[in-house]
């Protein structure tokens, strides 16, 4: 029994594992969509443009980052648990 658990423990640890490169990987893109959307406002704003739609859409970008931050929070803890 004990070394069944250890077993389901290790497959856990790495399904968890997986799980954390791929945040990893959607993480950085969304960093880089939120630097890439400050650029946009910024030459919306130096053109003179209305920049209200661009900002709605940043505040999304960063709720999505933030929202994807904690569940990579989530794996990590999982990771932990799993020993």
């Amino acid at each position: 029994m004990a070394a069944d658990r250890k077993t389901k423990a290790r497959e856990r640890r790495s399904i968890e594992l997986q799980h954390l490169s791929l945040a990893d990987e959607h993480l950085a893109k969304a960093e880089r969509v939120v630097r890439e959307q400050g650029a946009i406002i910024r030459g919306l704003r130096d053109d003179g443009h209305d920049t209200k739609l661009a900002e709605d859409t940043m505040r999304v970008f960063e709720a999505n980052l933030q929202v994807m931050r904690e569940h990579r929070e989530l794996i990590v803890r999982a990771i932990e648990e799993a020993g």
